[in-house]
C-alpha cells in the first residue's frame, strides 16, 4: 500500500504526509487485523507513528523502551516498536 503512486496534481509538497498516512493506514490494518486496538496516529516530519492500547500480549512485539516517566503510584514507560509497513508502534507499560 505504502508504493502507492499519488496524481501529480496534489503537488510534491503533499507527498511525504500522503505517503505517511498511506503508512499509518497499513500498519494500523494490520495491527487491527491481530486485534489489538489502535488509540491513535502521528503523522510529522519523521516516520508515522501508531499508538495501540497496552496490553500484556504487546510484550509479543519485542519493544524496545522509549521513555520511562513517573506516574502517581509507580512509573510508566513507552514502548516502542518498529512496524514492518514502515511505522512506528507506541504503547504505555508499567515500568
Amino acid at each position: 500500500m505504502s508504493d502507492f503512486t499519488f496524481p501529480a496534481v496534489i503537488g510534491p509538497q503533499n507527498d511525504h504526509v500522503l505517503r505517511s498516512l498511506s503508512i499509518a493506514f497499513a500498519a494500523a490494518l494490520d495491527l487491527a487485523e491481530k486485534k489489538f486496538t489502535v488509540l491513535d496516529v502521528k503523522i510529522g516530519s519523521r516516520n508515522p507513528v501508531v499508538v495501540i492500547q497496552g496490553e500484556r500480549r504487546c510484550a509479543s512485539l519485542k519493544g524496545a523502551v522509549k521513555t520511562i516517566h513517573g506516574v502517581p503510584g509507580g512509573r510508566q514507560c513507552t514502548m516502542v516498536f518498529p512496524h514492518e509497513k514502515g511505522a512506528q508502534i507506541e504503547w504505555r507499560a508499567d515500568a
